[in-house]
């Protein structure tokens, strides 16, 4: 998944100035919500701000430890920015039986 050239698809979706205030207001809403933290991550990414997109997909991981979209999404961000030393570290929060 490429977000850069989603968002240059669809201009008024990703880039809106009042794109932030909606998903501050969706995390602040449900702060247990993992998906709103993804959906978060992903406009700041877009805003070039990538040290707060990490940690709202690192807060995702924490609130959904098992979930493997959450695990996936945070891949495919680190691929993104070809951080490939940081993207295996999704595998120390799994809990294999």
């Amino acid at each position: 998944m490429n977000w850069r050239s989603n968002a240059a698809e669809r201009p008024t979706r990703y880039n809106s100035k009042t794109g932030a205030s909606g998903f501050n207001n969706a995390v602040e809403t449900n702060p247990k919500n993992a998906e709103a933290y993804i959906a978060r991550a992903k406009f700041i990414y877009l805003q070039d701000d990538t040290e707060s997109a990490t940690k709202d997909f690192d807060k995702a991981i924490t609130l959904k430890p098992r979930g493997a979209e959450t695990f996936i999404e945070r891949s495919n961000f680190y691929s993104e920015l070809a951080d490939y030393k940081r993207e295996p570290k999704y595998t120390d929060h799994l809990q294999i039986p």
